[in-house]
């Protein structure tokens, strides 16, 4: 049975996927012009078929039609907040790959066939790391209409790959033999991660209090303890045997124990070693991807993040800050600019301590586990 929900996962998940395939396509060509950009009237269709994807836009606004290797030889122009020359606004990696798809294509609509597969690929591995993690409630992701609408908006799919697949490293820490290497191994999908999109980085300091402070899952260790003697008012060897006595049921010579699946002694300082090799692996893996481009092009690899700092709070953040701010949350309105951008950065704080700190669910260490059939506990609630 968990063998055929799995493969009823991966067919939903590709038709969800294959329709959002379909649905973009409806914005590409059948014309194009010297460069490779979709006509005639692109900018109508991609607002009224809803079929928009940055994967089109940037052919042309970022000129990947020129295929130059990213980062190399670009700049940021701090008067009209712009990069241009190479730079792309993404981390390394996702320039990488970016770089990898448009080396084929002559259009638009080639860039987008040559993403979909990678895109796609990422999108059956998180289904498949889903499954794994919630079983049913995978379906959820595999046929939500979000995927149909986001699956090729962007190289999204890239980041969340590594995240959900670091949290599945996560949630098997309490059956693994070498649970270190799982923690590490989680470590090391978000410095990938980190390198693909910036968002996965902030898993790592809550991840790493959390096993500081002795919250990670914890597995049954056997221990011997005496027979209860008192129960049958002997002592001595012979309590032991009355427990075999016919008509009573055994006693167990041993019982389960808790102890922490990364020291066996629940010793502050270990765990806290621990937590700081999860810090310091994600910084280092982020660190080893991003070097090479450093050397190699500073400036155009710093424009990238001059430009995202920059970037104000408009309609492409496409995020709840702009939408509640209309109609005055324009990116000239500098003075409400810089209260949203406060505002969205405390508020994304308070919720990476709540969640660590269990709301709702009680204390730390007591997050909810219920429906959760991965671990007998999923903490964080993201593994759930």
């Amino acid at each position: 049975m968990p063998a055929a929900l799995l493969v009823l996962t991966l067919l939903f998940t590709g038709l969800t996927l294959t329709l959002g395939y379909v649905n973009k396509q409806r914005c590409v060509g059948p014309e194009f012009t010297a460069v490779g950009q979709s006509e005639p009237d692109l900018t109508l269709r991609i607002t009224r078929d809803v079929c928009y994807t940055d994967l089109q836009y940037l052919w042309t606004g970022r000129e990947l039609y020129l295929h130059r290797f990213p980062y190399l030889h670009g700049s940021y122009d701090p008067v009209t907040r712009q990069i241009s020359g190479g730079t792309l606004e993404y981390p390394v990696l996702t320039g990488v790959v970016i770089w990898l798809t448009s080396l084929p294509s002559h259009d638009d609509a080639e860039f987008l066939a040559w993403n979909a597969p990678v895109l796609a690929l990422c999108g059956l591995l998180v289904a498949v790391l889903l499954h794994r993690l919630a079983g049913i409630r995978a379906w959820w992701y595999a046929l939500g209409p979000p995927l149909v609408l986001y699956a090729y908006l962007n190289w999204d799919l890239l980041a969340v790959a590594a995240v959900v697949g670091a949290f599945a490293l996560l949630s098997g820490l309490d059956r693994s033999r070498h649970p270190g290497l799982r923690l590490l191994g989680c470590a090391v999908l978000l410095g990938v991660g980190g390198a693909l999109k910036f968002y996965p980085l902030m898993f790592a300091a809550p991840i790493a209090l959390w096993v500081g402070a002795g919250l990670a899952p914890e597995r049954s260790a056997r221990t011997r303890v005496p027979a209860p003697a008192a129960a049958d008012g002997l002592d001595g060897p012979d309590a032991g045997a009355a427990s075999s006595t016919p008509g009573r049921p055994a006693l167990p010579a041993t019982a389960p124990a808790r102890r922490s699946v990364l020291d066996g002694s629940g010793e502050r300082q270990v765990r806290w070693t621990w937590a700081v090799g999860v810090l310091l692996t994600t910084a280092t893996v982020f660190a080893l991807a991003n070097l090479p481009f450093m050397i190699a092009g500073f400036d155009g690899w710093w424009a990238s993040f001059r430009f995202q700092w920059s970037r104000p709070i408009d309609v492409t953040t496409n995020s709840i800050w702009f939408w509640g701010a209309r109609p005055d949350g324009n990116a000239d309105n500098l003075a409400l600019q810089g209260k949203l951008g406060t505002l969205s950065t405390v508020s994304t704080a308070v919720g990476m301590v709540l969640a660590l700190l269990g709301v709702p669910g009680g204390r730390a260490g007591s997050a909810p586990t219920r429906g959760c059939r991965s671990a007998p506990r999923c903490w964080p609630p993201t593994s759930c």
